[in-house]
């Protein structure tokens, strides 16, 4: 994905895949990307400080007031970025998968 695409030493993977987007396909999706980075985010702070006050901060983003509900949310956001991806960017013009 990095190649022909212009990003920063910086960028990580998920800035790479918003200047990828951007770049290649000319489609913005801030709601997205910010979705994307707030559950690596999650997963990051979770995982590495076994839920300190970041994890709590973050999770507030997801939360919706029990674990099933939180997590279900989570799965729904997850599908709707990957249906989104498919639909922009695997489907030719005739609906058909590339």
């Amino acid at each position: 994905m990095k190649k022909n695409i212009i990003f920063e030493e910086k960028d990580k993977s998920i800035s790479i895949l918003q200047k990828y987007l951007e770049q290649k396909h000319k489609i913005n999706f801030p709601e997205m990307i910010e979705f994307l980075r707030n559950l690596q985010n999650l997963r990051s702070s979770g995982s590495a400080h076994r839920k300190g006050e970041d994890y709590r901060t973050i999770y507030k983003r997801f939360d919706k007031g029990n674990l099933s509900k939180t997590f279900e949310g989570i799965l729904r956001g997850v599908v709707t970025t990957l249906n989104t991806l498919e639909n922009k960017i695997l489907k030719d013009e005739d609906g058909k998968t590339k």
